[in-house]
This record gives structure tokens, sequence and C-alpha cells, in this order.
């Protein structure tokens, strides 16, 4: 899985706007750079737990995006 680094700048933006879990997952993903593997042990959960909650996020990352475009008018 290619990191985005759209993500992480989205994220700034609309990080809140997230689920907690969601939030724990792509902090610990992008500005942490833990493996899957690595966040999997950490969060209690399977690996694909947490490809799925980072999908998701990324999704309702750029969803935000599409819907407010904060970051275009930055």
């Amino acid at each position: 899985m290619a990191k985005n680094l759209e993500i992480t700048v989205l994220y700034d933006f609309y990080g809140d706007l997230l689920t907690e879990k969601q939030q724990e997952v792509i902090e610990l993903y992008y500005n942490e750079d833990l493996s899957l593997a690595e966040i999997a042990a950490l969060s209690g959960i399977t690996r694909q737990g947490v490809r799925d909650y980072i999908k998701r996020a990324e999704a309702r990352l750029l969803e935000l995006e599409e819907e407010l475009g904060l970051h275009a008018r930055a």
C-alpha cells in the first residue's frame, strides 16, 4: 500500500472529523511511519482490520475535501 502524501495534508484539515480509531491508525501509519503489522500489534486488531481503517479514513478525508474544499482554498 503506497502512502499518499495528500492524505497527510487532508488529515491536518479534517482529522478531527474522523472516528477516534481512524485518527489513531492514520497517525500511526502516516505520521509515525509504522507498518500495518506494527499498528495491528499495538491496536489489538488484525492487519486487514488496520488496512480497512486506513482505507475508510482516506476515503472520508477525500470525500470531505470534495465537499468542503478547504485545502483547495488554502
